[in-house]
């Protein structure tokens, strides 16, 4: 089996990389190859993919919090990739691997992922864009980019908080168009979230009902929504 591990070695506190050597060692201990692949950017990733035989791996493993998750799905699902992916949850809220009670420490998530246990999941998409946990647009989408990563490193959700509240004296509403097949909107918003989780940004049951098996749009749209600005 070969499993392809990409990982963000700046992701949460940044402690990924003292891990690498004892999962290669448990993985080798399997019988089984492991080719990691630390991200850098984007652009960089999706070179690696689209130069990979990306399906010749039995399993994708992704390091890092909600972002990297995005970040590399969105890279995969443009090249078709039909690989089961696990997930190691050291970002710095990891709204997505708390929906499924994943395990923080990364040895007890290493012998999770070496098993044959998986599930489905719904993926969303907004603006022709892939997202698992969350989709957002208007005030405040972008406070986990502008939050300091030694902010983060020292006061982990909390520093997402903190960031925002500092962001109120911008706040101003954005134009949408909603369409959908429950609604045609067009509005004025300060923000909207597409909910495929009940978490995002470290706040717990933002949407309650919401399950990864059904997206939903903050209790008001519901099913497969298409969503632009």
């Amino acid at each position: 089996m070969q499993i392809l591990l990409i990982y963000n070695p700046l992701a949460g506190n940044g402690s990924f990389n003292n891990h690498l050597d004892s999962i290669i060692e448990a993985v080798q201990d399997k019988g089984y190859y492991l080719v990691p692949y630390r991200i850098s950017t984007t652009e960089a990733l999706e070179k690696m993919v689209s130069s990979a035989d990306i399906n010749s791996f039995n399993r994708i493993w992704i390091a890092g919090g909600d972002g990297t998750i995005h970040q590399v799905i969105n890279v995969l699902f443009c090249y078709d990739c039909q690989i089961p992916v696990g997930i190691y949850p050291v970002g710095t809220a990891n709204d997505f691997a708390r929906y499924f009670h994943f395990p923080e420490r990364v040895n007890e998530m290493t012998e999770i992922l070496l098993q044959d246990h998986f599930t489905v999941c719904d993926i969303g998409v907004a603006n022709g864009r892939y997202f698992l946990n969350v989709a957002s647009l208007g005030f405040l989408i972008d406070v986990s980019q502008k939050t300091p990563k030694r902010i983060k490193q020292s006061f982990g959700a909390l520093a997402y908080y903190l960031k925002g509240v500092e962001e109120f004296a911008n706040m101003k509403p954005v134009k949408v168009s909603i369409r959908s097949r429950e609604a045609n909107r067009d509005d004025e918003v300060y923000f909207i979230l597409i909910m495929n989780g009940k978490s995002a940004g470290g706040f717990k049951r933002i949407a309650p009902l919401a399950s990864i098996a059904m997206v939903c749009l903050m209790c008001i749209f519901l099913n497969h929504v298409q969503f632009s600005n």
